[in-house]
Protein backbone atom coordinates (compact mmCIF):
# COMPACT_ATOMS: atom_id res chain seq x y z
CA UNK A 1 0.00 0.00 0.00
CA UNK A 2 2.98 2.47 0.54
CA UNK A 3 4.14 1.81 -2.75
CA UNK A 4 0.72 2.19 -4.65
CA UNK A 5 0.49 5.65 -2.54
CA UNK A 6 4.27 6.76 -3.33
CA UNK A 7 3.35 5.36 -7.39
CA UNK A 8 0.10 7.57 -7.69
CA UNK A 9 1.12 10.83 -5.59
CA UNK A 10 -1.48 9.90 -2.44
CA UNK A 11 -1.62 9.68 1.03
CA UNK A 12 -1.91 6.11 2.46
CA UNK A 13 -5.22 7.32 3.83
CA UNK A 14 -6.32 8.03 0.92
CA UNK A 15 -5.40 4.08 -0.23
CA UNK A 16 -6.80 2.70 2.67
CA UNK A 17 -9.99 4.32 2.07
CA UNK A 18 -10.41 3.38 -1.96
CA UNK A 19 -9.38 -0.02 -0.75
CA UNK A 20 -12.20 -0.26 1.98
CA UNK A 21 -14.57 1.17 -0.41
CA UNK A 22 -14.03 -1.20 -3.04
CA UNK A 23 -14.60 -4.08 -0.55
CA UNK A 24 -17.97 -2.64 0.77
CA UNK A 25 -19.25 -2.62 -2.76
CA UNK A 26 -17.84 -5.88 -3.75
CA UNK A 27 -19.34 -7.63 -0.90
CA UNK A 28 -22.68 -5.65 -1.36
CA UNK A 29 -22.98 -7.30 -4.72
CA UNK A 30 -21.71 -10.29 -3.91
CA UNK A 31 -24.74 -10.41 -1.57
CA UNK A 32 -27.09 -9.11 -4.01
CA UNK A 33 -26.31 -10.98 -6.76
CA UNK A 34 -24.76 -14.13 -5.40
CA UNK A 35 -28.78 -15.91 -4.46
CA UNK A 36 -30.98 -18.75 -6.17
CA UNK A 37 -27.42 -20.99 -6.86
CA UNK A 38 -27.98 -24.49 -8.07
CA UNK A 39 -24.79 -25.59 -7.08
CA UNK A 40 -24.96 -29.53 -6.75
CA UNK A 41 -22.18 -29.69 -4.89
CA UNK A 42 -20.45 -27.34 -2.41
CA UNK A 43 -16.97 -27.69 -0.88
CA UNK A 44 -16.51 -25.94 2.41
CA UNK A 45 -13.20 -25.27 3.93
CA UNK A 46 -11.48 -23.09 6.42
CA UNK A 47 -7.99 -21.31 6.53
CA UNK A 48 -5.94 -20.23 8.91
CA UNK A 49 -3.91 -16.66 9.07
CA UNK A 50 -3.47 -14.09 12.08
CA UNK A 51 -3.31 -10.71 12.81
CA UNK A 52 -0.22 -9.09 14.35
CA UNK A 53 1.09 -12.01 15.53
CA UNK A 54 0.33 -16.05 16.21
CA UNK A 55 -2.35 -16.54 19.02
CA UNK A 56 0.77 -17.80 21.63
CA UNK A 57 2.63 -14.73 20.57
CA UNK A 58 0.71 -11.69 21.55
CA UNK A 59 0.94 -9.76 24.12
CA UNK A 60 -1.14 -9.47 27.22
CA UNK A 61 -1.90 -5.93 26.12
CA UNK A 62 -3.42 -7.10 23.03
CA UNK A 63 -5.46 -9.94 23.83
CA UNK A 64 -8.41 -9.90 21.70
CA UNK A 65 -7.30 -7.10 19.18
CA UNK A 66 -4.84 -9.80 17.70
CA UNK A 67 -4.08 -13.64 17.06
CA UNK A 68 -5.52 -16.47 14.90
CA UNK A 69 -8.47 -15.80 12.34
CA UNK A 70 -10.08 -18.37 9.90
CA UNK A 71 -11.93 -17.75 6.85
CA UNK A 72 -14.48 -20.18 6.01
CA UNK A 73 -15.70 -20.62 2.60
CA UNK A 74 -18.49 -22.24 0.55
CA UNK A 75 -17.32 -23.01 -2.96
CA UNK A 76 -19.34 -24.52 -5.74
CA UNK A 77 -17.41 -27.41 -6.80
CA UNK A 78 -18.20 -27.17 -10.78
CA UNK A 79 -17.95 -23.72 -11.59
CA UNK A 80 -15.66 -22.64 -8.62
CA UNK A 81 -17.83 -20.00 -7.61
CA UNK A 82 -17.20 -18.07 -4.13
CA UNK A 83 -20.52 -18.97 -2.69
CA UNK A 84 -20.06 -17.58 0.89
CA UNK A 85 -17.81 -16.95 3.01
CA UNK A 86 -17.00 -15.86 6.80
CA UNK A 87 -14.13 -14.78 8.84
CA UNK A 88 -13.85 -15.13 12.33
CA UNK A 89 -13.09 -17.73 14.94
CA UNK A 90 -13.00 -21.31 14.49
CA UNK A 91 -16.00 -22.25 16.31
CA UNK A 92 -19.57 -23.74 15.72
CA UNK A 93 -20.92 -20.13 16.11
CA UNK A 94 -19.35 -19.23 12.33
CA UNK A 95 -19.51 -22.76 11.25
CA UNK A 96 -23.32 -22.26 11.48
CA UNK A 97 -23.46 -18.46 10.27
CA UNK A 98 -21.40 -19.80 6.98
CA UNK A 99 -23.87 -22.40 6.57
CA UNK A 100 -26.97 -20.60 7.01
CA UNK A 101 -25.69 -17.80 4.58
CA UNK A 102 -25.05 -20.52 2.29
CA UNK A 103 -28.84 -21.57 3.02
CA UNK A 104 -30.37 -18.24 2.13
CA UNK A 105 -28.27 -18.58 -1.32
Amino acid sequence: MRAISRVVGVSLNTVTKLLVDAGTACQAFHDATVRGLKCKRIQCDEVWAFYYAKARNVPERKRGDAGDIWTWTALCAESKLMCSWVVGARDAGYALALMDDLRAR
